[in-house]
């Protein structure tokens, strides 16, 4: 058969939904519409952001049932299947491998006194060069200490923890394993050894054998489970490779394959990442892994798109209505000084990674104005990423910075705002779904050793900044930084932090 005539499907599971593509083999590009699978987590007071892991494998096996008949009716030849799915996430099962929890999304922020219990117990410094990652609560050692601490006797009842892309696996392969992509971003790999780190194992209240096997081999699977099988017939020959974390499968669909070309992303979340491996992590930053030879360094915002919806529910009003209030004192104004708002209302990561953070607004006058009160949310968000790309730029040399997300095409005017805050070219990505695309590149390259470098990325526009905005915007972040620093020693100290 003709190499046009192979393709790879690649399946991307979000915190909002899950997006699956079939792309041809020869370049990597699309072969028709993808399919969308949206649901929303449980959001509840006090912190806690779950979804029901069986609605999740529910929604996954609707998507490859779509996937399934399309490959039937155009008469495709699926060779390989990638998985991406979010990184940050934790679920415990009992012995035979049941969910005895729900799947804690990264957004979860109940475990933020156990960051405390554990800043006080260990040297956060140098587990942060040893893991890649800050004490936070958005990783296993502090939400594995919660559940201790506050639901003892489920603890003591689970047999199994693991990330998203590792219960997928087991689903689908009755395999207890995850990647070296997933694990690193769990808080508790070891970069150094590729193995659990066991300090943070025994100060997490873990025996060994609770967490997955870490495959640090590039491996692909070709033994569906009998059932998946039978109702997925036309992916029941490809090779499936494991999963890769999200953050990691959007570099490769976009084309940033190098520490010189970086991607801004700006989904439901927002992040900053490149293939590079610093000498030493700065505090502000994470290093995740594509695989043992490949980091991932960044920095991350819990806020991005998921803003509007937020917005909406604050000031009462439609999506639609947000959108165009932000777009029109944008228009009016796009460097104003006051309100200065924190849009840390899903908490916060890069670049304090205070486990407390909460939003706030800050200057706000009577009457209310809801247009400025809405535009400075929303520039929060660009002083947040223009505040984690200089400090990427100052242990790393970046040539190219290419913006990818939903919420920018949404929000068109999003790419100049964020050109000009960060004063920097950017160069919007012609690929809509780069994530679900570049787990099945991975795929491609693992199945056939193919080059990564081989498969074109198209850009749709380059963005320039405008100079006139530079001064305004570098006095508006003064003072975001300014406020937000105040804010969050008050914070800490307010926690007990010593």
């Amino acid at each position: 058969m003709m190499a046009d005539n192979r393709f790879a499907l690649g399946i991307d599971i979000g915190s909002s939904g899950i997006r699956a593509g079939i792309y041809r083999w020869s370049d990597g590009m699309a072969a028709g519409p993808h399919a969308i699978r949206a649901y929303r987590t449980v959001n509840v007071e006090g912190g806690r952001v779950e979804i029901n892991s069986e609605f999740l494998f529910a929604a996954f096996s609707d998507i490859l049932d779509m996937i399934e008949k399309t490959v039937k009716k155009e008469n495709y030849r699926i060779e390989a299947v990638g998985l991406a799915t979010f990184w940050h996430s934790l679920i415990g099962l009992n012995d035979n491998f049941h969910a005895l929890t729900p799947l804690l999304s990264w957004s979860d922020t109940r475990a933020a006194e156990e960051c405390l219990i554990l800043r006080r117990q260990l040297p956060e410094i140098k587990i942060h060069q040893r893991t890649g990652c800050r004490i936070h609560s958005c990783y296993f050692p502090a939400r594995l200490l919660w559940f201790f601490n506050n639901h003892k006797a489920l603890f003591l009842k689970i047999r199994h923890w693991m990330s998203l892309g590792d219960y997928l696996w087991l689903k689908l392969f009755d395999e207890n394993a995850t990647s070296v992509s997933i694990a690193s971003a769990t808080g508790m790999f070891d970069r150094r050894t590729g193995s659990w780190d066991p300090t943070l194992m025994s100060a997490a209240r873990l025996t060994a054998g609770r967490l997955p096997r870490i495959v640090t081999e590039q491996k692909t699977c070709d033994n569906l489970r009998k059932e998946f099988k039978r109702r997925w017939p036309s992916l029941a020959p490809a090779f499936w490779a494991m999963p890769i974390g999200d953050g990691a499968a959007q570099n490769l669909g976009v084309g940033s394959l190098d520490g010189a070309t970086a991607v801004l992303n700006v989904g439901t979340s927002a992040a900053i990442r490149v293939m590079a491996k610093p000498t030493m992590i700065p505090p502000e930053l994470w290093l995740y892994q594509l695989n043992a030879a490949e980091p991932v360094l960044g920095g991350a915002l819990n806020c991005g798109g998921n803003l509007i919806e937020f917005l909406s529910r604050l000031f009462n009003m439609s999506t639609i209505r947000v959108k165009n209030e932000i777009a029109q004192a944008h228009k009016e104004n796009p460097t104003p000084r006051f309100p200065i708002a924190l849009p840390n209302f899903f908490g916060e990561r890069s670049a304090h990674w205070n486990p407390w953070a909460t939003g706030a607004i800050f200057g706000i006058q009577n009457p209310p104005d809801h247009r400025r009160l809405l535009h400075a949310c929303w520039q929060g968000i660009n002083h947040q990423l223009a505040l984690v790309y200089q400090t990427l730029i100052k242990i790393q040399k970046i040539d190219r910075v290419i913006l990818s997300g939903g919420a920018v095409r949404i929000l068109p005017f999003w790419a100049d705002a964020l050109s000009d805050s960060l004063e920097i070219p950017l160069e919007t990505s012609a690929i809509v779904e780069p994530s679900a695309r570049g787990a099945a590149l991975w795929a491609i390259h693992i199945f056939e050793q193919r080059t990564l470098r081989s498969f074109p990325c198209p850009i749709d526009r380059i963005i320039r900044p405008k100079k006139k905005n530079f001064s305004a915007l570098r006095r508006g972040l003064e003072q975001f930084v300014q406020v937000n620093e105040q804010l969050n020693e008050k914070n800490l100290k307010m926690m007990g932090r010593p």
